[in-house]
């Protein structure tokens, strides 16, 4: 996917899927779009958006991740992300403005009350209660027409309901069913919002 040797990726959750990013993506291409991904690990997704949809002057992509990994994450997988992360990110030449905070996604939404986006990629924690609140709060900043991404929704690693995605996914999209239109759903769920 990424053949550029200069990048240094350790892991590829984010092929298997790129399919639909290219269908449901692809119209955003060239525009000025502002986005958002919630949970960046090594930059892979935010690479392949920096290349592929936000080429345009004045596109930007908001990054947030703690860069602590996860429960199911190895120290050698969490050891020196951050440092990967920077150095992948730095290897693509684009013009659009990638603003990184080193947080949680509580902590970023509550001091960033104002941002809307075009597109938001929710691939943070696993626990049903963070996907949550990571989509109400994501729901409040997307604009009309904009893309929401959830990853993970057949993630079932740590085996307890209240740790994985998709009991908050499908509640989510219960709530705001009239809202909203399904786009994909696979182990990465696709919506568009219609209504706020």
């Amino acid at each position: 996917m990424l053949p550029n040797m200069a990048f240094h990726f350790t892991t590829d959750w984010f092929s298997p899927n790129l399919h639909l990013w290219q269908q449901y993506l692809h119209p955003l291409a060239g525009q000025p779009i502002h986005a958002l991904e919630i949970g960046s690990w090594e930059g892979r997704s935010a690479v392949w958006m920096l290349e592929n949809i936000l080429t345009h002057p004045q596109s930007s992509l908001t990054c947030v991740d703690t860069f602590q990994g996860s429960p199911e994450h190895s120290p050698e997988q969490v050891g020196s992300l951050y440092e990967r992360f920077q150095h992948n990110i730095c290897q693509v030449k684009s013009p659009a403005r990638v603003i990184v905070h080193r947080c949680s996604a509580q902590d970023f939404f509550h001091s960033n009350p104002q941002a809307l986006y075009n597109l938001i990629y929710i691939d943070g924690s696993h626990y049903s209660w963070d996907v949550l609140s990571e989509a109400i709060y994501s729901w409040a900043r997307l604009a009309i027409g904009g893309i929401l991404i959830f990853d993970d929704y057949l993630w079932t690693e740590l085996g307890l309901p209240h740790q994985q995605p998709q009991i908050a996914i499908d509640a989510f999209l219960t709530i705001f069913q009239d809202k909203l239109q399904l786009l994909a759903k696979g182990y990465q769920v696709f919506i568009q919002k219609h209504h706020v």
